[in-house]
């Protein structure tokens, strides 16, 4: 438990004062980083049972911290990024990896379909914290808005769920989740929405909000499941060791991956 609080403690001595203080590049910097190290865990995976060779390590590398850059370069730099023009040639470039570089037909198309799932999970919406950060002048708000509501969610399902948790959620992936706890996830959530709203963000009506607020609660959740999946998937208990007691960067970010897209989108649209 010391471990614990000592490394979240760092982690919030690092974070905040970036997130606040660093404007739009510091969210790209701590991305970036997120981007790197999730790429490392991801390889490790994906690699830990089965024998793939080192220079795919490298593609990976290479074509996921090239798509993070466009897209959030052409973001803050404002120049027009087409999607497709970025991710099909980083799509290709996966799937001939896989065809030259893994001797086994069967290894090489699982090595491509994660590799490809990797791409879309990591670059792709890591890139939405830097496109949220830099949308307008309230860009800080809603990024802090994305992050309380996801760890709000968390928060009212953890309680929620140990003193009213009964029934079981999804016990193929998660076994201890509940849907009690994630009633009060919602709960907490909306509630969380509309304060938050109504304080610093007074152009969201409160029906936008707490709506808001019950569908950040579910893709938490939603995010939380995808990766617990995976996890299972690949055989191990955590995505990686960055972080002592609290697991690797993508435990850490699982939720705010599925958060910051739609909440990116409501601003957008």
């Amino acid at each position: 438990m010391k471990e614990r609080a000592i490394a979240a403690f760092v982690a919030l001595l690092v974070v905040l004062p970036t997130l606040f203080y660093g404007g739009v590049w510091g969210v790209f910097a701590l991305a970036g980083i997120a981007c790197l190290i999730g790429t490392s865990e991801f390889w490790n995976m994906i690699s830990n049972q089965r024998e793939l060779s080192k220079s795919l390590s490298v593609v990976l590398y290479v074509v996921y911290s090239a798509v993070y850059l466009v897209l959030t370069l052409g973001v803050i730099l404002t120049f027009t990024t087409s999607l497709m023009f970025v991710l099909v040639p980083a799509i290709f470039t996966l799937w001939l990896s896989a065809l030259f570089f893994v001797p086994d037909n069967q290894e090489g198309m699982t090595f491509a379909s994660n590799a490809t799932f990797g791409l879309l999970y990591l670059p792709l919406l890591l890139s939405t914290f830097v496109e949220l950060r830099a949308i307008n002048e309230d860009g800080l708000l809603w990024v802090v808005l994305a992050m309380v509501l996801t760890w709000s969610a968390d928060t009212g399902a953890y309680f929620a769920g140990r003193f009213f948790g009964k029934t079981k959620l999804f016990p193929r992936v998660s076994p201890k989740k509940t849907m009690e706890g994630v009633y009060g996830g919602i709960a907490l959530t909306v509630l969380v929405a509309i304060g938050y709203t109504q304080t610093w963000l007074p152009e969201v009506t409160m029906v936008s909000a707490g709506f808001m607020g019950a569908v950040l609660a579910v893709l938490s959740v939603v995010g939380d499941l995808v990766e617990s999946m995976m996890k299972r998937a690949f055989g191990v208990k955590d995505s990686g060791k960055f972080m002592p007691g609290h697991g690797g960067i993508i435990d850490r970010l699982d939720s705010l991956l599925f958060t910051f897209p739609v909440v990116l989108a409501y601003v957008t649209y």
